[in-house]
């Protein structure tokens, strides 16, 4: 599995011309040769472990040390985590509408599916885990000012608001 030239996938093929590369979607890239050895290749196969980063936001009226510690709980439930390398939890922005996070734990690799799978199953814990402690992952919102003064906060669900009604 390697990420070169912007294109994710395995190697299927060296040719002559080009390194055939499957991505996880199931298309063949033809990258040629020379792009391939002039620019950077990462190569995901090469470790038997890979780091997940999972970003996410909490309410700013949280409890940081509680949110700290249910997610480190909740993380545990993930599948084949590498036990000798603890996962982490960053505090990283003052965002819009959130304090946002990363979590950081190590997983086994072997094929994309590990790394998704993994990802997958800490938000699905980290999820039911924030549900059962009353922890609010917010909403984007804003704050529109409308003539004559009135101010209306405003979750950004897919909604349009007519600012022209009275």
């Amino acid at each position: 599995m390697i990420k070169t030239n912007d294109y994710f996938g395995v190697i299927e093929r060296i040719r002559l011309r080009t390194v055939d590369l499957r991505q996880p979607t199931g298309e063949m890239v033809l990258v040629p040769n020379r792009k391939v050895f002039e620019n950077a290749l990462i190569n995901y196969s090469v470790n038997t472990m890979r780091r997940v980063d999972l970003d996410c936001g909490v309410a700013y009226d949280s409890d940081l040390d509680q949110v700290r510690e249910v997610v480190l709980e909740a993380v545990q439930q993930v599948p084949h985590l590498v036990r000798e390398r603890a996962p982490e939890v960053m505090f990283t922005e003052f965002a819009d509408s959130a304090i946002t996070f990363q979590l950081r734990f190590w997983i086994p690799y072997k094929r994309q599916v590990d790394y998704v799978g993994a990802k997958s199953a800490a938000i699905m814990s980290i999820k039911k885990a924030f549900d059962e402690a009353g922890i609010n992952i917010p909403f984007p919102i804003r704050t529109l000012h409308v003539p004559g003064g009135a101010v209306l906060p405003v979750a950004l669900q897919n909604e349009e608001v007519d600012t022209n009604k009275s």
